[in-house]
């Protein structure tokens, strides 16, 4: 099974983990608003694309070419509420990705980039609470890719249709009784095409993206804001809403891609790709400031199977290139969008083991390399319980460069795109 095809299985199932988890964790089916109706919105985010390169039917092959940008655009669909804890629908988009690859040497340039995308989606969703729904979402995807290829003052323009499937996972909550904000990671993966080419090249790509979304709800009756989670697991009518505050330890999983940008005399190649898994566990501790503010600071371990491939069958050589262990230390600043719902923004300093295996026939060689940098990313988070969380996050991850015991002859800057669904288990109250 290619990498790819083992990133979207991964994704499918850790997405499915959402409802098996949940179905344990929450069984009042007390009266809820509904979520059925129309709704439009608009998102923004990043991603990066990876591209898998078969060159005379298997001769070459390698997963793969990388690049990453900005995504943006909008949609529209429906949602009806089948029952007290579930909503299912389905939903449009159109939007724009500006995922590029570039490549210069010697006053050659090549640009490639997925432009217009578009897409037919199924969601399934389960109401951690009434205002916060967490989904899976699923189906048709096209994108429309361009290679423009410039030397002095010649250029040459390409393009060709590519269609696909994606699979990916959200969390959507209500800002007010008609807005609600999500964050989504999407994994999708196209056919492959050959540019005209005839076969001689196959290009098959897949993205990975994470996304910040606000919709306009337009909801066919039923109540709309009502009692938090944090309230209807007591008997008291009317307490008070539980803190944030207090210590937490939990863990994650998710699938990303790898971006390395290569410097090599000159040659500059932005860049070489990847994708799989990533797994991990954290801790950390939340202050609630205010009724509506959460700081925080949390660490975490894990590791990463973003792996580049290349395979040469007529020399028997192969080699394989990937981000391995990892640690970061992240400060989180959130806002309560209600009193069991926090979005938040993270960032922080990263650090990752880099291993790269070259074999040739019955010889083979290991290297190694450690990078430092940084991360940003967002998240949303919400209450199954009082004292067990769910959370879907999206993080982009830039490190500085390393040249691999080389002298400065090759230098390789990588990033990361990550897609995860967490579970936390937080100790209330004890601060």
């Amino acid at each position: 099974m290619s990498t790819a095809r083992k990133a979207a299985a991964g994704l499918a199932g850790i997405a499915a983990t959402i409802f098996i988890s949940t179905q344990t964790v929450q069984a009042d089916d007390t009266a809820a608003s509904t979520w059925t109706g129309f709704y439009i919105g608009g998102f923004v985010g990043g991603g990066a694309v990876n591209n898998e390169l078969d060159v005379l039917g298997g001769l070459v092959e390698f997963d793969g070419v990388g690049g990453e940008g900005f995504v943006g655009g909008g949609f529209a669909g429906f949602n009806y509420q089948v029952a007290p804890k579930f909503v299912v629908g389905i939903q449009g988009e159109l939007g724009v990705q500006d995922l590029e690859t570039e490549l210069s040497v010697a006053g050659f340039n090549l640009e490639a980039a997925p432009d217009f995308n578009a897409a037919i989606s199924g969601r399934a969703g389960w109401l951690a609470n009434p205002n916060t729904l967490l989904y899976v979402i699923g189906g048709y995807s096209y994108a429309e890719y361009d290679v423009e290829l410039s030397f002095g003052g010649l250029s040459a323009d390409f393009d060709e249709k590519f269609h696909g499937f994606h699979v990916g996972a959200g969390l959507e909550t209500r800002l007010t009784e008609s807005i609600t904000a999500r964050i989504e990671y999407r994994y999708t993966q196209y056919g492959d095409e050959d540019f005209g080419t005839g076969g001689i090249v196959d290009v098959e790509p897949s993205t990975h993206t994470g996304t910040l979304g606000v919709a306009w709800n337009f909801y066919t009756g039923g109540d709309t804001l009502i009692t938090p989670v944090a309230d209807y697991h007591r008997p008291d009518p009317e307490p008070e809403a539980a803190s944030w505050t207090g210590f937490y330890i939990g863990g994650f999983a998710g699938g990303g891609a790898v971006v390395n940008e290569i410097d090599v005399g000159g040659l500059n190649f932005n860049g070489v790709g990847g994708e799989g898994g990533v797994v991990g566990g954290f801790a950390g501790v939340n202050y609630q400031v205010g009724s509506n503010v959460v700081i925080g600071a949390q660490v975490e371990l894990g590791v990463q199977d973003l792996e580049t491939e290349v395979d040469v069958p007529l020399a028997a050589a192969e080699l394989e290139a990937k981000p391995d262990f990892n640690l970061g230390v992240s400060a989180r600043l959130g806002w309560l969008a209600d009193p069991d719902t926090l979005l938040y923004l993270i960032g922080g300093y990263s650090y990752a083991e880099y291993e790269t295996e070259i074999s040739i026939g019955a010889a083979s060689a290991t290297f190694d390399e450690e990078y430092d940098g940084f991360h940003v990313g967002g998240g949303i988070e919400t209450r199954l319980t009082e004292s067990l969380t769910a959370r879907v996050e999206y993080r982009y991850t830039e490190y500085g460069d390393e040249d691999w015991g080389t002298g400065g002859i090759v230098e390789v800057e990588p990033s990361t795109h990550v897609g995860t669904v967490g579970f936390a288990w937080n100790f209330l109250g004890l601060l």
